[in-house]
């Protein structure tokens, strides 16, 4: 893999080392081109217009379901698009039915995104219990015997995330799986921190539901997936996605068309679609690779530096993230620090992970996280600044 060939499509580099990378990830130049190219060439609405353009736009869109597929695995009627993961989780929530007397298990370490929809449905009364299956230890490690006594008859959907934005640890969602479906429950995989780091297949998984977000795999923002195994329809409707309709009734379009109502976001979407093009070129395996490689960088480097680290420290374990903490400062003290000091920018806060950082007994962290275009310089300037900091401690 050529870091320093790829670092030169993200011209922002020049101006700051990016570890931020959970939260959103940077756009190269390529996918900004394939975006710009809709609005220039061929903006029109898509699967509604007979004109020249309209049918360049559709035929552009419809090419992503099959880059999908091929990249994620399944078939490409079993993805539609949203504007992220977030939207994609509540669309399951909202689009399932819940039996009475069903309940739903998820984990400690989720994401907000990952709770609040299963929160609302036991507000609402429409589950009877929400269920969490804790980690054995900080570091994130799960106990398959716990999920095998927290999943039952009554469970009707596990929410899992592949891969935690504070710990970065990577769960065994295969083995999850199987015990979900034993039990008869479907699986919903929380995928935002997996895309584009390495090779994830849903099928292969065996996941009935996969939700992430286009912005953190280097496509534009408001675009993500919600990927599901068949048997499921979006409880959106609207314009775009019909048959027909009549005053006593509508036939839907087929899938994936008939899954998303109203107007896209086309440019995105086709951005998203040259970004796992960009993503394919390098190599999901090289990329994973290199981003362990950092991760080792990462871990070892705040040990040195005294620092409290949150996770696994085997790099083998996760993915390139490491929240951690200084003794003696808020996070967001040493985020601003990092900035003000080197031009380094991470995270600082809960993550929306408030019952996560409650576990670990923190209010919150600082996160330093990676992608394909970081490089040794770039963890080295960075642990240069919070060795800095470390000492003014």
């Amino acid at each position: 893999m050529n870091s320093e060939k790829i670092r030169k499509d993200f011209p922002i580099l020049q101006k700051c080392v990016y570890l931020d990378n959970a939260a959103t990830s940077l756009t190269p130049e390529p996918v900004l081109a394939k975006t710009n190219e809709y609005y220039r060439e061929y903006k029109a609405n898509i699967h509604r217009g007979a004109h020249r353009l309209s049918q360049r736009a559709s035929a552009e869109y419809d090419e992503v379901y099959r880059k999908l597929s091929g990249f994620l695995g399944g078939k490409p009627t079993d993805y539609f698009n949203t504007k992220n993961a977030s939207e994609s989780i509540n669309l399951v929530a909202l689009g399932l039915e819940w039996p009475a007397g069903c309940n739903i298990v998820t984990t400690a370490i989720e994401h907000h995104s990952n709770i609040l929809p299963w929160m609302r449905l036991k507000q609402r009364g429409e589950i009877s219990a929400l269920r969490f299956v804790k980690p054995k230890d900080l570091q994130g490690h799960f106990d398959l015997e716990d999920f095998k006594k927290t999943i039952d008859a009554k469970t009707k959907l596990v929410a899992i995330t592949g891969a935690s934005n504070v710990l970065g640890n990577r769960m065994p969602v295969a083995e999850i799986t199987k015990l979900a479906h034993d039990a008869g429950a479907r699986v919903l995989l929380d995928a935002a921190q997996m895309v584009g780091h390495f090779p994830v297949n849903f099928a292969k998984l065996g996941v009935d539901f996969a939700a992430f977000s286009g912005h953190k795999m280097l496509a534009p923002c408001g675009t993500g997936v919600l990927f599901h195994a068949g048997g499921f329809q979006s409880p959106m409707l609207g314009g775009g996605m019909v048959q027909s309709v009549t005053l006593d009734g509508f036939e839907l379009a087929a899938a994936p068309q008939g899954e998303e109502a109203g107007t896209p976001n086309i440019a995105g979407v086709i951005g998203m679609g040259a970004a796992i093009d960009y993503l394919q070129k390098i190599g999901l395996g090289e990329i994973e690779a290199h981003e362990r490689k950092v991760a080792k960088l990462l871990v070892d480097g705040l040990l040195a530096c005294g620092a409290q680290v949150y996770g696994p420290t085997d790099a083998k374990e996760k993915i390139a993230l490491t929240a951690f903490n200084i003794k003696g400062l808020e996070p967001h003290r040493v985020a601003v620090m990092a900035d003000e000091l080197a031009k380094v920018c991470i995270r600082s806060g809960h993550h929306c992970a408030m019952p996560l950082h409650s576990l670990l007994g923190a209010k919150g962290s600082a996160r330093a996280s990676a992608h394909v275009y970081n490089n040794e310089a770039d963890v080295e300037a960075f642990l240069g600044a919070i060795g800095k900091i470390s000492a003014l401690a």
